[in-house]
């Protein structure tokens, strides 16, 4: 683990989000807490798309382009669209002062000033500081929440954006002023097909919560949406594990090749997919046997939430390792294709969950379908790929 800085960081990461909703759902009523739980997703649903355009696609090409990286000017603006569109957003889902929705959208300059410098160190190896702004950063969130208790759920959002700044100051010290950089047209058509990816990703599961959350009148979202934080553990080690692959693929000379890439990206999915399958069966387990409830979360909303949000959480962590190495291939295209496989078959699955017990049967079938769409549509169609890669071995 000392040894595994990457992983360090996103477990500091998942742990601080975390705490933001555990410590959230612990004094907010039923519908404060709604009210935040889709704050929380709207910005990290926004936050997530301009990382997918904006720093991982130049990150994938710096693999065959050593001048791949991100400017400030980019970044820049990046912040700018998405908090004016992250304050928008709040508007709309409810928050009544313009004020507290500005400020929100102000706040998500500090996670994408973060994520940019995170980027940067990555590319220049210095891995560690990364990790070190992570620790800063929960630790500053232990007490900006202290002070957070009784705001409005805009508010509390906004503090916890604005603990970022730690990570900013401490990743700022490998930061280099670069004269020279590939512009962004060189890999736009992989960047436009990540953002599509992510687009159609985000409506199988981040848009039909909003929605369902905006409807009311159903038990289960608080239930799944605490059920995702409580796999947070789990999610990080997907994510760790892709981002490893990720900058081993683009930086390392050991993953230089298809052949050694693919092979170390079929044992990191195989380990990781057994893993995360006994974590999934032990979290079902205490959520059945504890009978945990929340002031927010009702003990039967909690164990269908972890049994449902479990089930995508392996499938979709699996599939996801896949499509790294899909996409560090070429197979933009196919990956893309996958995620809309998954989402048409999803959706499907919410409308038709929706006309039969209402909120809760959509949110409850949407999930279902899509942890069994998963390997189907990603999983299935990278094994045909590397193939194809490797000359039919």
């Amino acid at each position: 683990m000392l040894n595994k800085p990457i992983l360090i960081s996103q477990a500091l990461s998942s742990l601080t989000g975390a705490l933001v909703v555990f410590v959230g759902v612990s004094w907010m009523s039923h519908s404060d807490y709604a009210l935040f739980a889709v704050l929380n997703l709207a910005s990290n649903m926004i936050f997530g798309f301009i990382r997918v355009v904006v720093f991982q696609p130049a990150l994938i090409h710096y693999r065959v382009d050593k001048l791949a990286f991100t400017p400030l000017r980019y970044a820049l603006w990046a912040s700018f669209v998405g908090a004016v569109v992250l304050a928008g957003v709040a508007l709309v889902l409810g928050v009544a002062d313009i004020t507290d929705a500005l400020l929100l959208g102000a706040s998500l300059v500090l996670p994408v000033g973060q994520d940019w410098l995170r980027y940067r160190c990555l590319v220049v190896g210095k891995i560690w500081r990364t990790a070190l702004g992570e620790a800063g950063r929960a630790l500053l969130t232990v007490f900006v929440l202290i002070l957070a208790v009784g705001v409005s759920p805009a508010d509390y959002q906004a503090l916890a954006n604005c603990a970022c700044v730690v990570a900013v100051f401490i990743q700022l010290g490998e930061h280099v002023i670069r004269t020279r950089w590939t512009d962004f047209r060189a890999y736009r058509k992989p960047a436009l097909l990540q953002s599509l990816d992510y687009v159609v990703g985000t409506m199988n599961s981040i848009i039909p919560m909003l929605v369902l959350g905006s409807l009311g009148g159903g038990i289960l979202i608080g239930g799944f949406r605490l059920a995702q934080t409580i796999f947070g553990p789990l999610n990080l080690l997907f994510s760790a594990s892709s981002t490893k692959l990720l900058a081993d693929g683009a930086v390392r000379e050991s993953h230089a090749s298809d052949g050694a890439l693919i092979a170390s990206g079929r044992r990191l999915a195989l380990r990781m997919s057994v893993l995360s399958g006994a974590l999934v069966a032990l979290g079902a387990l205490v959520a059945l046997l504890a009978h945990v409830e929340f002031s927010g979360v009702t003990h039967e909303a909690l164990l269908v939430g972890v049994l449902c949000v479990g089930a995508v959480a392996v499938t979709s962590g699996w599939a996801g390792i896949h499509n790294i190495i899909m996409r560090m291939l070429g197979f933009n295209r196919q990956v893309t294709l996958g995620r809309s496989i998954v989402v048409g078959t999803a959706w499907a699955a919410f409308i038709i969950g929706y006309l039969w017990n209402g909120v809760d049967g959509s949110v409850m079938a949407g999930f279902v379908v899509s942890a069994v769409m998963y390997p189907i549509a990603f999983v299935v169609p990278a094994r045909r790929a590397y193939r194809t890669v490797l000359g039919g071995t």
